[in-house]
C-alpha cells in the first residue's frame, strides 16, 4: 500500500478520535467518571497511530497526556479545573499536530506544553513509577480485524505499541513484511515484558481492529535483541517517504448493507437492460412499456440509496460546540448548562459544513447577548446557571435546528424603536405589528437592537447574516422569543439539495419550479370572488380566506388578462398558507438541484436553480418567503 493511502485512513480516523477526546475531557469536568477509561483508551490509540505514522510529536504528547491520566485513575490526584484546564490545551495542541499532516508541514513546537504538563506532574508531587517488578516473555499470537487493505498499518500500531511495554524479540513474519500487509490477518510476537499475561492480553485486545489474542509463555531465551532487528524510530517512521500532500477527499462512512442494496439495484438493472434490448427486438409493446415503467422503478431506488449515502449524523458539527461553549461561559464570567439532543438525526453531506457557521454565531450571540450574568439571573429569581439547547429533530422532509436560551429573551419595544428610527414604519404602525411580524425585521440586513459591543463578539453577529447563511443553504429561520424568559431560533433545512419532486409551472414566458412538499392543492380561483383587504387580495375556498399572490406581480411583470378562471396552486401549510396564481400549469417531474448563481444573492425569491430534460431553466420558488 501506497503512504498516501495510510494518510487517507489516518486522517479519517484520527479526526474522529480528536474529537471524543476533546467530548471525553468535556464530560469528565462535568463529573462523569466514567469517561475516564474511554478517554484514556482514545488517547493510547491516538498515540499508536501517530507512532505507526511517524508522527513523533503527537506521539509525545499523547503519552504524556496517558501519564497524567494514570495518574488520575490511580487515586494520585483529584479531577479539578486546573487539570481540566491542561487536558484541554493539549487537545488543542494535539488538533494542531493533526492539521499540519495536511499539506506543507510546518515545525511546531511542543516544548512549551511538555514543560507545563511536567510542572503540572511535580507541583501535584505524582510520585514515582512503580519499580520493575521482573519479567516474563511470551509468546503472543494477534489475529487483526477491519479492512484487509488497512490491516498492514493495523499490525504497524500493534507492534509499536507492545514494543514501548517491554522488548519485542521476534515476529512472524518479520516486521518489513507485517508493515505492508504480507499476512494472512494473523501474526505472532515474541516480547519480554513486565505485564502479567492478562493485563497484556487485555492491553491487545483494546486495540484498533484486534480480533483476537492468545498469549502463552514462551519457550525463546531472554536475550536482548540484535541491532538488526531492534526497532528504531526511524524504521518505524514513515514521513521520511512521504511527498507534500494536499488536504485529502471528504470521506462518507457507508454501512455494508447498504452497499449490498446498490449492488442488487445495479444487477437488476444490467438484466432489465437486457430484456429491453430483446422487447426492442422483438417490438412487443406492451413488453417495452413494461420494462421502461421498470427501468423507471429502478432508477428511482437507486437515487434513494445514493441518497441515503449522503446522509451524515449532525454530530459531526454538534460536537464542536460543548468546547466552544465551555470555554466561553468561562471568558464571559456565566454558568451555562450546556444540552445537546438529536445529534444522531442525518442530513444531506453537503449541508453539513455549511450549517457550522449559522450555529457558532447564535450560539455566541446567546451566550453573549442572551443568558445574563449569575448576579443579574439570581435578582430575576432564575437558577444562577443559566440553559443553552441544541436540539435536532426530523419534521417531514426537513430537520429543524433548535438554539434554545433561557435568558433575557429579545426586547419587541427596541424593535418598534429601531423600525421608526430607521423610517420603516411609523410609531402607529409599529405598535400594530404582531410579535411574529416585528422578530421578522431582525432579519432586515443592518438591523440590529444590540447597543453594546463586547470583547467576546462585539456587538454579535447580524441575524441578517445568519439568515443569509441560511437561505444559501436553501433553508429558513425562524425566531421566537419571550421577554426576560427565553429565545429560540430554529434553522429549517432539506434534508437533501440533490434531487426533489417538483410542479413545474411558467408565468411571462418563463418557466418555474415549485418543491411539492410546498403545495397542497391545485385550485380554480374566479376573478369575480378575488377581494382586498388591507391592501391584499383575498379569497375565499371552502369557507376559509386565503391570501392571492399573482406570480406576476411577484416578478415584476406585466399583468395580462386570463380570464374568469385564473389557475392557482395553494402552497404553505398551517397558518401560513397562500394561493399563488400563475400563467399555467405544465408538469410535474423530478428535478435535480442546483445552487443559484451569485447575481442572486440579495433574491429572497428563489431557494435554487434546475435545469430540465428539455434543456431549459426553471428557477425554484423559495415558498416560505414568498408567502
Amino acid at each position: 500500500m501506497d503512504m498516501e493511502r495510510y494518510e487517507e485512513l489516518f486522517r479519517e480516523e484520527a479526526s474522529g478520535i480528536l474529537e471524543s477526546i476533546s467530548l471525553d475531557i468535556i464530560a469528565l469536568e462535568k463529573g462523569d467518571q466514567e469517561k475516564l477509561e474511554e478517554l484514556f483508551r482514545n488517547i493510547h490509540t491516538l498515540k499508536g497511530m501517530a507512532a505507526s505514522m511517524g508522527y513523533e510529536d503527537m506521539e509525545t504528547l499523547s503519552h504524556k497526556m496517558e501519564d497524567l491520566l494514570s495518574n488520575v485513575r490511580d487515586g494520585k490526584y483529584k479531577i479539578n479545573s486546573e487539570f481540566i484546564d491542561l487536558m484541554l490545551k493539549c487537545s488543542d495542541m494535539l488538533q494542531t499536530l493533526f492539521e499540519n499532516t495536511f499539506g506543507k508541514k510546518k515545525k511546531i513546537n511542543i516544548s512549551e506544553i511538555i514543560a507545563k504538563i511536567d510542572k503540572f506532574g511535580k507541583t501535584k508531587n505524582f510520585g514515582d513509577k512503580p519499580k520493575d517488578t521482573g519479567n516474563l516473555i511470551y509468546t503472543v499470537k494477534i489475529i487483526i480485524g477491519g479492512a484487509p487493505e488497512f490491516k498492514g498499518v493495523r499490525a504497524a500500531v500493534v507492534y509499536k505499541e507492545l514494543s514501548e511495554h517491554g522488548r519485542v524479540i521476534s515476529s512472524t513474519p518479520i516486521y518489513e513484511k507485517l508493515i505492508n500487509g504480507e499476512f494472512d490477518n494473523t501474526f505472532i510476537v515474541d516480547i519480554e515484558t513486565e505485564l502479567p499475561s492478562a493485563k497484556l492480553k487485555k492491553f491487545i485486545e483494546d486495540m484498533l481492529d484486534v480480533e483476537k489474542v492468545e498469549i502463552r509463555k514462551s519457550k525463546v531465551k531472554n536475550k536482548l535483541p540484535s541491532k538488526e532487528t531492534e526497532i528504531k524510530s526511524s524504521e518505524v517512521s514513515l514521513k521520511e517517504n512521504v511527498g507534500k500532500q494536499t488536504k485529502g477527499p471528504v470521506y462518507v462512512r457507508v454501512k455494508m448493507d447498504k452497499l449490498d442494496e446498490l449492488q442488487n439495484l445495479i444487477a437488476e438493472l444490467i438484466i432489465t437492460k437486457s430484456a429491453f434490448n430483446e422487447y426492442m427486438n422483438t417490438k412487443n409493446q406492451s413488453m417495452l412499456e413494461d420494462a421502461i415503467q421498470k427501468i423507471s422503478r429502478l432508477i428511482s431506488s437507486l437515487q434513494d440509496e445514493v441518497g441515503n449515502m449522503r446522509m451524515v449524523p449532525l454530530e459531526e458539527i454538534f460536537n464542536k460546540f460543548p468546547r466552544f461553549v465551555r470555554d466561553g461561559a468561562k471568558e464571559l464570567g456565566k454558568e451555562i448548562n450546556f444540552v445537546v439532543k438529536g445529534e444522531q438525526i442525518e442530513i444531506d453531506r453537503s449541508l453539513i459544513s455549511g450549517i457550522y457557521d449559522p450555529i457558532l454565531h447564535i450560539l455566541k450571540n446567546s451566550m453573549d447577548h442572551g443568558i445574563e450574568s449569575p448576579q443579574e439571573r439570581k435578582k430575576a429569581g432564575k437558577n444562577v446557571t443559566g440553559l443553552i439547547e441544541l436540539k435536532a429533530r426530523r419534521e417531514k422532509n426537513n430537520v429543524d435546528i433548535e438554539i434554545f436560551d433561557d435568558g433575557r429573551g429579545i426586547d419587541t419595544d427596541k424593535i418598534k424603536e429601531k423600525i421608526f428610527e430607521k423610517g420603516l414604519l411609523s410609531e402607529e404602525e409599529a405598535d400594530n405589528l404582531t410579535e411574529q411580524e416585528l422578530f421578522s425585521y431582525i432579519k432586515l440586513e443592518g438591523f440590529s437592537t444590540s447597543s453594546s459591543v463586547t470583547k467576546f463578539s462585539g456587538r454579535g453577529v447580524g441575524i441578517d447574516a445568519v439568515d443569509k447563511m441560511v437561505r444559501r443553504l436553501g433553508g429558513h429561520l425562524f425566531i421566537d422569543s419571550k421577554r426576560g424568559h427565553w429565545t429560540k431560533i430554529t434553522i429549517r433545512l432539506p434534508l437533501t439539495l440533490s434531487i426533489i419532486k417538483a410542479m413545474i409551472v411558467s408565468c411571462n414566458n418563463a418557466l418555474y419550479a415549485i418543491p411539492l412538499e410546498n403545495i397542497q392543492e391545485t385550485v380554480d380561483v374566479y376573478s369575480d370572488k378575488i377581494s382586498s383587504i388591507h391592501k391584499q387580495e383575498v379569497t375565499v375556498l371552502r369557507d376559509d380566506v386565503y391570501p392571492v399572490i399573482r406570480l406576476r406581480n411577484v416578478i415584476n411583470a406585466d399583468e395580462i388578462n386570463n380570464g374568469e378562471i385564473l389557475q392557482g396552486i395553494v402552497v404553505g401549510d398551517g397558518a401560513s398558507k397562500a394561493i399563488l396564481v400563475v400563467d399555467n400549469y405544465e408538469t410535474q417531474t423530478e428535478i435535480v438541484v442546483k445552487n443559484l448563481p451569485s447575481i442572486f444573492d440579495n433574491v429572497d425569491l428563489y431557494s435554487g436553480i434546475s435545469i430540465l430534460g428539455t434543456g431549459k431553466m426553471a428557477l425554484i420558488l423559495d415558498i416560505n418567503n414568498l408567502i
